[in-house]
């Protein structure tokens, strides 16, 4: 469980491992997003990577070249993901925060923004009070967004515990099917 951005030697074998078609992929063109972090897509780097999603979760979004991708653990909660009060308790998801802040700078998009969850291999029930917070911090930032006259919509959780967010063409990319 790294909480470090990969190499491109690191990223080439964990995307061989995972399954992913990498004679497809532009290695250099892919950002590794670690765990309790988040990454926003680049000219250089417009393809965004997630993977090792377990009880985690990712918050992305995408539009018009624009990509934003987040590895949120759910149960190690750490004041990187999530704000916490003064007992340590999360009380508001930080990333959506994050996403806002990066959507407003952006500020260029013609297309509705698209926001979607990518849930983990084992994910936990979304009564958990991290998921509530989750949830709810994704509803608001929607409503936010459209009063600002963004236009945003919600896409479906998906089960996703690794996949590449690709800006350039507004996809999602998942590793080949065994």
């Amino acid at each position: 469980m790294s909480m470090f951005e990969f190499d491109d030697k690191t990223k080439l074998k964990s995307l061989k491992i995972l399954n992913f078609d990498v004679e497809k992929l532009e290695l250099d063109k892919i950002r590794h997003v670690p765990m309790h972090q988040y990454r926003v897509a680049t000219k250089e780097n417009p393809m965004l990577y997630v993977e090792n999603l377990q009880v985690c979760v990712a918050l992305y979004a995408y539009s018009d070249n624009f990509g934003f991708a987040s590895h949120i653990n759910t149960v190690i909660i750490r004041e990187d993901d999530f704000i916490l009060n003064d007992n340590k308790m999360p009380i508001q998801l930080r990333r959506c925060m994050d996403l806002k802040r990066e959507i407003l700078e952006y500020n260029s998009m013609k297309e509705p923004t698209k926001i979607g969850l990518a849930l983990g291999a084992t994910p936990i029930s979304k009564s958990y009070p991290t998921m509530r917070l989750i949830y709810e911090g994704i509803e608001g930032l929607i409503y936010d967004l459209n009063l600002l006259g963004i236009p945003t919509k919600r896409l479906e959780d998906r089960s996703m515990p690794e996949f590449i967010l690709d800006s350039t063409h507004q996809k999602i990319i998942l590793p080949k099917k065994s």
